[in-house]
């Protein structure tokens, strides 16, 4: 599996823990899943087990540029992560906040550098299972680049989020040493870019996308972001899959969680109350029986925070109280430090990300907001109910397919403020009935949102992309 972030070790997003804990689940199913990830700094400099360099070599990128690699690798938890590291780019990346940076040579000689190591590692893979836009040539390069050609290997193509494409200009070509005949509508071309999303899926043998329900809803103008032809053709022929992301939950666990001062579990939920009294401390609240709304989440539209902005005075009206813990966008940061402004109170925003106060805010608060605008998965609902705290979502992508309406939490429709306060009246009513509460909290706890049933789906996929493969094959010899 390629990918630019990978969790522990450099996350930025749900993209990370997915990359992160899908593998762990495939091998126990007795597939050999290794991960590929850039060799960031911090990464060098902080992990565990870490190898020295096993291998050095040329990549060659295009007739007239190449770039010397290196790779080491990480054993984890049975777990293989192979690291590609070079002289420039990843070694600017001291925090996974920084492993982003404007360009694209950094993903051309990553991509690049992927379709080699096999042969250095000795390592030949059947399946090459790449992860959003930053890996979206790679399918591309192993049946058109004349330096890579991979024609016996299957490639997977996954969109976390198809909101994000990876435009560039036409001379990304000449870059790779490719024809510009691809450039076409039909190919890497949309809307007079190259486009790397586009690319991944039209040259993949298969396209997944992080849940069921976005993998209809991108076949719409709605959710499309402009694609939705090509998607409406990848259902069409049988190459578009949504495979329901999950969670490690070993690591999201309340009765071991060591970033928590009291453990619990759905039968001696007890230590729950101690997590929000701690929290009331850490937010600066008075402790009192209210309500805590929490959210940990990438502060964006997307997100829906202009919806939490826009009905939040009369959410307080309500006697609740709120936590927000997040980064991204700036007049959504503004407009969240305006409302604590406004109700110092009740409400405390956490800039930025910690781990050990998110894990805080999933045990200590009792309601869980996701307003989201779309959301391809989601699994700030599946950790939320893991703690026994209740998710209130709009009805959109993965949050379609895991809240179900007043029995594993509380879900709204329509993208308003006013359809959004509603559901939280409906969580506050359930709130003042203890019982009710108590029950919905243990039912939430003990749902299953392990990775078993998506991996055994995976492997069923990949057993699919291979014997097309071979058939292929066949009919060429």
């Amino acid at each position: 599996m390629a990918s630019a972030e990978v969790a522990p070790y450099a996350k930025v997003g749900g993209l990370a823990d997915v990359v992160g804990s899908l593998p762990k689940a495939l091998n126990k199913l007795g597939v050999d899943a290794r991960i590929v990830l850039p060799a960031y700094r911090m990464v060098e400099d902080q992990a565990e087990n870490i190898s020295p360099i096993l291998c050095e070599f040329p990549v060659r990128i295009n007739e007239t540029w190449s770039k010397q690699a290196y790779i080491r690798s990480i054993q984890k938890d049975g777990l293989t992560t192979y690291l590609i590291g070079t002289d420039e780019w990843f070694q600017d990346a001291d925090r996974s906040e920084t492993i982003y940076r404007p360009g694209i040579d950094q993903y051309l000689f990553f991509s690049s550098a992927v379709l080699q190591l096999g042969k250095h590692v000795g390592w030949n893979p059947q399946i090459v299972h790449c992860h959003d836009w930053h890996t979206g040539f790679i399918p591309v390069m192993m049946k058109h680049s004349p330096f890579h050609q991979w024609n016996e290997m299957a490639s997977v193509f996954t969109i976390h989020n198809l909101a994000y494409q990876g435009e560039f200009d036409l001379d990304i070509l000449d870059r790779l040493g490719m024809g510009h005949w691809l450039f076409s509508p039909d190919f890497v071309e949309a809307y007079g870019r190259v486009n790397f999303l586009k690319a991944g899926a039209a040259f993949a043998d298969l396209v997944t996308t992080v849940s069921p329900n976005y993998a209809r809803e991108i076949q719409t103008p709605e959710y499309g972001a402009r694609l939705e032809g090509l998607m409406q053709y990848l259902a069409k022929v049988g190459r578009l899959e949504g495979v329901l992301n999950g969670i490690d939950q070993s690591v999201f666990d309340p009765e071991t969680d060591p970033n928590i001062p009291c453990h619990y579990n759905s039968s001696q939920p007890q230590g729950k109350a101690l997590c929000k009294e701690e929290l009331c401390r850490t937010a600066g609240f008075l402790p009192g029986p209210e309500p805590i709304l929490g959210i940990v989440s990438r502060m964006s539209t997307q997100k829906g925070l202009d919806l939490l902005i826009d009905a939040a005075d009369r959410l307080l009206k309500k006697n609740a109280r709120l936590v927000v813990l997040g980064a991204g966008e700036p007049p959504i940061l503004e407009g969240l430090h305006h409302v604590e402004r406004r109700h110092p109170h009740q409400v405390k925003f956490f800039e930025g990300y910690h781990e050990t106060l998110a894990s805080l805010i999933y045990a200590g608060c009792d309601g869980f907001l996701m307003p989201s605008s779309f959301e391809p998965c989601g699994l700030g609902q599946m950790i939320a109910m893991r703690y026994g705290t209740i998710p209130i979502v709009r009805q959109t992508g993965g949050l379609k397919d895991t809240v179900e309406d007043c029995k594993t939490g509380f879900v709204f429709k329509e993208k308003s403020a006013v359809a959004f306060l509603k559901a939280i009246d409906r969580f506050l009513s359930l709130y003042e009935d203890k019982d009710r509460l108590n029950e919905m909290r243990k039912s939430v706890m003990n749902v299953d949102w392990s990775w078993d049933k998506s991996a055994l789906t995976t492997v069923k996929l990949y057993q699919q992309v291979l014997a097309k493969r071979q058939s292929e094959s066949i009919q060429i010899a």
